[in-house]
């Protein structure tokens, strides 16, 4: 699909004759600071400057007015990027859409919309990848297969069709079919927890709400988890399960309640946008990105993270105006840091006035 749209398939109608847009299921990552409508703006290809043409897209595919004057990329569930991505495919006037797995991260209720949005395109033509089974039953017309031969072939009719005509491309609906095969080895006990069902991770009356946001996205949310727990969190896009989740492992903190975890307790988290993991790292083997990581017995991307929070700590400090005796006082340096329990305790330097000050 990327060499379709790079205009780098032999024979394939160029862009001047045939405008393909290829729409990913992920924004990139570089992206999360910046406002809806300013994004699509910005894209190439987009045909219109009118910031109120493009708010009446985004108004027509489901984002609130809210959502799209004061939130940013970053702040958008899986399922809205989705749709902000079509939104921007559809405003560059694309005769041709290239859809790479455009059912990841939507709810059934997305998914269903998506359908019938493709369904409604009388004059655009979709070609998709996916490995959603009803999805495509419910959408294609034809299905483009690779053959055994390494040659593509078009056969008529959805995948079900297909299957019939193709036995052996049954596989297709089966999960135990997949040909590459993951496992994991098995956790063990936590050190110091000698039952399954103790609590090992915890969280009581939290409540979170992203800068900017006119709504909170968890309000008075408690649970806790232990060894012998397996948990679903669903719910609709933007109901705040990413967001949940990242409360959990520590990527973002909630001013209100608490989270604890066990001192001891290891937590890996595959995030749905995980991409910017391995941008950097592309041409890295497996093995190598794995080695690079952990090459000094430590996460490079958890010290990366904690890099961060306490960069975005310190500039707090930083920005804020102390009044002490009665005076007005900005901090010129931040001299040392130390952690206490709950808290940061700071060495400053006052702009304007010596040390001993």
């Amino acid at each position: 699909m990327r060499a379709i749209a790079n205009e780098q398939v032999e024979g394939f109608p160029p862009r001047s004759e045939l405008k393909t847009v290829y729409v990913e299921h992920d924004i990139d990552g570089s992206e999360a600071d910046t406002p809806l409508v300013d994004f699509i703006l910005a894209s190439d290809g987009v045909e219109t400057k009118d910031p109120e043409q493009v708010r009446s897209i985004l108004l027509e595919y489901g984002f609130s007015e809210a959502m799209v004057t004061k939130m940013a990329i970053g702040e958008l569930s899986g399922g809205w990027k989705m749709k902000l991505a079509l939104a921007r495919a559809m405003l560059m006037n694309a005769d041709i859409l290239l859809l790479d797995e455009p059912t990841n991260h939507l709810d059934v209720v997305n998914v269903a919309w998506l359908e019938n949005y493709l369904l409604g395109l009388k004059t655009v033509t979709s070609i998709i990848v996916s490995h959603d089974s009803g999805f495509l039953d419910h959408v294609c017309s034809d299905i483009i297969h690779y053959e055994p031969n390494y040659k593509l072939k078009r056969y008529g009719g959805n995948l079900s069709e297909f299957v019939k005509k193709v036995p052996r491309a049954a596989s297709y609906y089966s999960l135990e079919a997949s040909q590459i095969k993951f496992s994991f080895p098995e956790p063990g006990f936590l050190e110091g927890i000698k039952t399954k069902e103790r609590a090992i991770l915890k969280m009581k009356n939290v409540d979170f709400q992203y800068p900017g946001s006119d709504r909170k996205q968890l309000m008075d949310i408690s649970m806790q988890c232990s060894l012998a727990s397996r948990v679903a969190v669903i719910g609709p896009n933007g109901a705040g399960k990413s967001t949940l989740i990242k409360l959990l492992t520590g990527e973002i903190e909630s001013e209100v309640g608490s989270v604890w975890k066990h001192p001891n307790l290891r937590i890996a988290y595959v995030a749905q946008h995980a991409f910017h993991h391995i941008e950097k790292h592309l041409d890295s083997t497996p093995n190598e990105y794995i080695q690079w990581r952990y090459a000094t017995g430590e996460d490079r991307e958890e010290l990366d993270k904690n890099d961060r929070m306490n960069g975005e700590a310190n500039k707090k400090v930083m920005e804020q105006v102390f009044v002490i005796d009665g005076e007005k006082r900005v901090v010129e340096e931040l001299v040392g840091r130390r952690k206490l329990k709950q808290s940061y305790e700071y060495e400053i330097s006052w702009v304007g006035r010596s040390s001993v000050d």
